[in-house]
């Protein structure tokens, strides 16, 4: 599996390990968002980045322990997670939301071989 980012490699390093089920991603960076564009990813709506389902979601992990860091990059920048085989994407996920986090393995696993 391939992560692409366009942020700093040690912070993308730091946050795919925090995610579970991502051991032995490996990762891309894409500064110039290439590949976003091709996937048809572009800038979130103000309600994508900052609305009630973000806020309810930022506010559960806050009060689980987690202190977000400081914002770096394109806040607005939408990311979404597709299986590509042959050439083809064969499974994908576009992001809802900033706080959306597809579970990898079984997108994955819907992808027809």
């Amino acid at each position: 599996m391939v992560v692409v980012h366009f942020g700093d490699p040690q912070r993308a390093a730091e946050l795919l390990a925090s995610i579970p089920g991502t051991q032995g991603f490996h990762l891309v960076a894409d500064p110039e968002r290439r590949l976003y564009r091709s996937f048809g990813l572009g800038s979130g709506s103000l309600r994508q980045i900052m609305g009630p389902r973000v806020w309810l979601r930022g506010a559960r992990a806050f009060f689980s322990g987690f202190r977000p860091g400081k914002p770096q990059g394109d806040l607005h920048q939408m990311s979404g997670a597709f299986v590509v085989r042959d050439g083809r994407v064969t499974a994908a996920h576009p992001y809802r939301d900033s706080t959306d986090h597809p579970d990898f393995l079984r997108l994955l696993a819907t992808s027809p071989e």
